[in-house]
């Protein structure tokens, strides 16, 4: 069947739900580090299934923020690149941008 398990917008709805439930987790607490882990795993399928689609932008953010959530900064500078490389001229470059140097700051703090 053509198009079977191809459902970015299922995947974004998970990553949503799963990204929530991290945030009303207890802090830094097993169940909270599974729900972050859940909620990226499904942004990144709906990541790949999109592609350069219109809401892939928003996906990208939404990943990088995820990663930054599970201190995973170079994974999260990652995905930002990615962003800048296949969206350069989006309004949220910049402020992509800007997330890369925070980032990369305070990866240089914790070491």
């Amino acid at each position: 069947v053509e198009g079977r398990g191809f459902q970015p917008e299922a995947y974004t709805g998970l990553g949503l739900l799963y990204k929530g439930r991290a945030e009303s987790s207890d802090p830094d607490s097993d169940e909270q580090a599974a729900n972050y882990a859940e909620a990226t795993k499904n942004l990144r399928v709906a990541l790949k299934q999109l592609g350069t689609a219109p809401d892939a932008p928003i996906i990208y953010q939404l990943l990088g923020l995820n990663l930054e959530k599970q201190k995973k900064y170079a994974e999260a500078i990652a995905i930002y690149q990615e962003f800048l490389r296949r969206f350069p001229d989006t309004p949220e470059a910049e402020s992509v941008e800007s997330f890369i140097v925070q980032l990369r700051k305070q990866m240089k703090g914790e070491q």
